[in-house]
């Protein structure tokens, strides 16, 4: 697919034409596709986190009830 570059448009072989704005406007949308796909995986990141950490608190409460208990014997 040979793409010509006629100062604002963008012909292709297959005679589809692109305008400038359209290219622009796809870049934008994908850059928008981008973010939206990273803030998600941040918010699973930070969701995981806070499981671990609850489950990392609920074992060194058990841990430390544990330790009391048998000391206290």
């Amino acid at each position: 697919m040979d793409v010509i570059n006629n100062h604002k448009l963008y012909y292709t072989s297959d005679q589809n034409v692109l305008n400038i704005s359209n290219l622009r406007q796809l870049s934008s949308y994908q850059k928008k596709e981008w973010t939206v796909s990273l803030l998600i995986l941040l918010q699973l990141q930070y969701i995981g986190l806070k499981y671990l950490c609850h489950i990392l608190e609920e074992v060194y409460i058990k841990q430390h009830d544990f330790t009391q208990f048998t000391n206290n014997k």
